[in-house]
């Protein structure tokens, strides 16, 4: 776990981590970096995940 008191390192996140703990302050950072990002589920998903997984893989890239 991630503790800035302890090891004073920064940490690059994503906009929609800025208020997934209190001790944690979010700085916009004007950047070219892109993260990747996947989805993560189960080796023997359920239908309703195996559903989800085509809908959004027979979607346009947004980016």
């Amino acid at each position: 776990m991630y503790n800035p008191e302890q090891d004073g390192n920064l940490l690059i996140t994503l906009d929609c981590w800025k208020d997934l703990h209190p001790s944690l302050i979010t700085i916009p950072l004007e950047t070219e970096y892109k993260i990747p990002y996947g989805i993560l589920y189960s080796k023997n998903p359920k239908k309703e995940v195996l559903d989800f997984l085509k809908i959004i893989k027979n979607k346009e890239k947004i980016f």
